[in-house]
C-alpha cells in the first residue's frame, strides 16, 4: 500500500458526507468522539480519515510520510492547519483537496 492508495482509502471513508464530520477526528457509531480512530468509528475528518487508512497500514504509511505528503499538497504546514482546514471548509472543498494530493502522489511516483 503507497500513499497514493492510502490517500484514497482516506478520501473513501469520508466520501459520503454522512461519514465525514468537523470538529472531532473521529466519531463512533453512537457519535461520541474518538481521539484515535479504529474499526468502531463511522465518521472522520480529513485527519482522522488519513490516520485510520494510515493505521490499516502502519509499516508502508511511516514509510511514506502519508501525512507530511497530504499536508504539503494542501499547501499547508502542519497537521493542526489541516484539522483547522477541515473544520472550516465545506465537504466538497475537503474532498477536492484529496483529489489535488492524491494527483500530486501520483505524478510523484510516476
Amino acid at each position: 500500500m503507497n500513499t497514493v492508495q492510502i490517500l484514497k482509502e482516506a478520501r473513501a471513508l469520508i466520501a459520503n458526507e454522512k461519514n465525514w464530520t468537523q470538529g472531532e477526528y473521529a466519531l463512533a457509531e453512537n457519535g461520541r468522539p474518538q481521539l484515535c480512530p479504529n474499526q468502531f468509528s463511522k465518521c472522520f475528518c480529513s485527519v482522522g480519515a488519513v490516520s485510520r487508512a494510515m493505521r490499516l497500514h502502519p509499516t508502508e504509511a511511516g514509510k511514506s510520510g502519508v501525512m507530511e505528503k497530504f499536508i504539503k499538497a494542501a499547501g499547508l504546514s502542519n497537521v493542526r492547519e489541516l484539522v483547522e482546514f477541515n473544520d472550516s471548509h465545506t465537504h466538497a472543498v475537503v474532498l477536492a483537496l484529496f483529489d489535488r494530493a492524491i494527483a500530486r502522489a501520483e505524478s510523484e511516483v510516476a
